[in-house]
């Protein structure tokens, strides 16, 4: 499915470094690239760990901070949950 928001351009007319931070994660092999909510952060989705580490190698020796995350499946998240409840 494509993933989109809607505030993305009017803000990226606004503050081009945006736009070129979504253009070069997909640059660095990103599935998909895209702005986080109303701006606070943009993220790329990689289907590939290795590719995904390379890429924030890449962000953070260009000064950028650059977090290495997962997702979650609804399993874990259901683990998860229970945990926190269970306390």
């Amino acid at each position: 499915a494509e993933l989109r928001n809607d505030l993305e351009p009017p803000v990226i007319r606004r503050h081009p470094g945006v736009g070129r931070l979504v253009r070069t994660l997909k640059g660095l092999g990103a599935d998909h690239a895209a702005m986080s909510g109303s701006g606070s952060a943009v993220f790329g989705v990689f289907l590939d760990a290795e590719v995904a580490a390379g890429a924030q190698a890449a962000l953070v020796r260009r000064g950028a901070r650059a977090l290495l995350t997962a997702t979650l499946g609804r399993a874990a998240v259901s683990r998860q949950r229970r945990q926190v409840l269970a306390r």
